[in-house]
Order: structure tokens, then sequence, then C-alpha cells
């Protein structure tokens, strides 16, 4: 295997590691949401659930994008 197939390969694999760390990402947010919901209750009179949901997932995002970055750098 020469250096050009290698390189293929690598990009390759990082595209699908890429798409599964997402994937992942995407998943904690989903059962940090769900459980959040069940924890806090689904009926509020003060706020609607998706209202609720969307401020969880936005704090959610944020957090793992932070986390990821602080990884990175």
């Amino acid at each position: 295997m020469n250096f050009f197939e290698r390189q293929d390969l690598a990009r390759r694999q990082s595209r699908r590691l890429l798409f599964l760390f997402l994937l992942a990402v995407l998943a904690v947010v989903v059962s940090v949401d769900v459980l959040l919901l069940l924890v806090l209750g689904f009926g509020s009179e003060d706020a609607r659930p998706a209202d609720v949901v969307g401020v969880l997932a936005i704090g959610s995002l944020l957090l793992a994008g932070c986390f990821s970055l602080l990884l990175i750098v």
C-alpha cells in the first residue's frame, strides 16, 4: 500500500469517525433532554414542553461543543 492509498483510507476513516461522533453528540443531547423532561415534569403552567426542550438542547449542544473544543486545543 502506497502513501496515496493510505491517505485515502485515512480520509474515509476520518469521515466515518466524524459522523459517529456527531451521532453520539446527538444521542447525548436527546437523552439529556428526555431525562430532564422526566425529572422536571412534562406539564408545567409556566413553560411549554417545546420551549423547555429547545433551551435544554441548546444548552447541551453548547456544553458538548465547549468540551470538544477544550479537548482539541
